[in-house]
């Protein structure tokens, strides 16, 4: 991870590892918490919100890394520059994820 961290990393590496797939990990295991808790009217809200301040800094690494090997790519650096605009972008779509987690969260629980 700290050769990742420090853009040691090939871009396709970063990208679709670190990026991708991790986050869509998050998004998977925070449907399985849901799925958990689903059955308790008095569960306990602190799980979820520790596990979504974990998500948001994964989220983060995961960002840098890919930022600092956008570069390290087999050919053309075009794909850097679409990395990097992916990253700038990339808040957004984290907070339109996690609002549709929360959501669905709270409207299984609420019910």
């Amino acid at each position: 991870m700290l050769k990742a961290f420090n853009g040691e990393e090939k871009l396709i590496i970063a990208f679709w590892l670190w990026g991708v797939t991790g986050n869509m990990l998050f998004v998977f295991l925070f449907f399985l918490l849901t799925l958990a808790i689903r059955g308790s009217l008095t569960n306990s809200f602190i799980l979820p919100i520790f596990f979504a301040l974990f998500q948001f800094a994964y989220f983060i690494v995961s960002q840098i890394i890919i930022w600092r090997s956008a570069f390290n790519t087999y050919g053309n650096r075009g794909w850097g520059y679409v990395a990097r605009f992916v990253v700038i972008n990339s808040p957004l779509t984290f907070i339109i994820i996690f609002a549709i987690e929360y959501f669905f969260l709270f409207e299984i629980n609420w019910k």
